[in-house]
């Protein structure tokens, strides 16, 4: 009969430092800080023997729940690619507790050194450093087809995909509802992850548009036709020109036919 072990609740832990042996590949989430300690059974094996070696999938569920309850952002999603020791980790059978550390703050994902402290009735039995490989995910906004320069996004335009922060560009978006409506600076290439350094408002006004002008003055409001001479966006101060008098003026953008006029 195999031995078995029963996680009474997860713990969690990640990444990997180099010149170690023993792999195990698999996935699991993560992040750092300091478990509490965690209830955890182990059988002993039929040969009667009083300890038993830990796997890839023990290691990795002590590790995980750590990892995942001290993400800075819950949307991020941790894989556990290897877990290195420099030999097996035998642990004594039975009733026990476990403590993990993590020696650095998960970020990006990469490696890092975890230790996970073994105890029985409160005495410490084990005291293991592993080292764990992590990938970092997060759904981010991508582009679901070319978008061309100057292209308004549009809902159908987009899409969430949970993409590697590794080979993420730092001003990825993630929240699609904050770029609907903006434009691209660039051309942006199908399942490309849309950035926010490269989107801007839409202009309401740009050159040559006509549009109604606006004074409020002594509580009095007059108004008269007007040609933009330059691009602006709602809230930018512009020039114009009245097409009555020619005279050239500066007025702030209300929306795409009106301009607030400054008051002299």
């Amino acid at each position: 009969m195999k031995k078995k072990m029963i996680l009474r609740a997860v713990l969690a832990c990640a990444l990997i430092l180099p010149g170690l042996v023993g792999v195990w590949p698999s996935a699991a989430p993560a992040a750092y800080g300091v478990s509490r300690d965690r209830e955890v059974l182990l059988e002993e094996t039929p040969s009667g023997r009083e300890d038993r070696e830990l796997g890839f999938p023990e290691l990795a569920g002590l590790l995980e729940s750590h990892l995942v309850k001290n993400l800075p952002d819950k949307s991020l999603k941790v894989e556990i690619r290897d877990i290195r020791v420099s030999e097996p980790i035998w642990v004594p059978a039975g009733r026990l507790s476990c403590k993990v550390w993590i020696s650095e703050p998960l970020r990006r994902g990469g490696s890092v050194w975890a230790n996970l402290v073994f105890y029985r009735q409160g005495q410490e039995v084990k005291r293991w450093q592993v080292n764990v490989l992590v990938d970092v995910y997060q759904a981010v906004v991508v582009a679901k087809r070319y978008l061309k320069r100057h292209q308004e996004i549009r809902e159908e335009d987009i899409d969430l995909v949970l993409l590697n922060l590794k080979g993420l560009p730092p001003d990825a978006v993630s929240d699609p509802k904050t770029i609907v409506g903006k434009r691209t600076i660039v051309n942006v290439k199908g399942q490309d992850p849309i950035r926010a350094g490269l989107l801007e408002v839409p202009p309401l006004v740009k050159k040559g548009d006509l549009v109604q002008v606006i004074v409020d003055k002594n509580n009095i409001r007059v108004s008269c036709q007007g040609e933009i001479k330059e691009t602006g966006r709602r809230g930018d101060r512009v020039k114009l020109v009245n097409l009555s008098s020619k005279k050239e003026l500066m007025g702030r953008v209300v929306d795409g036919g009106t301009v607030q006029l400054d008051g002299n």
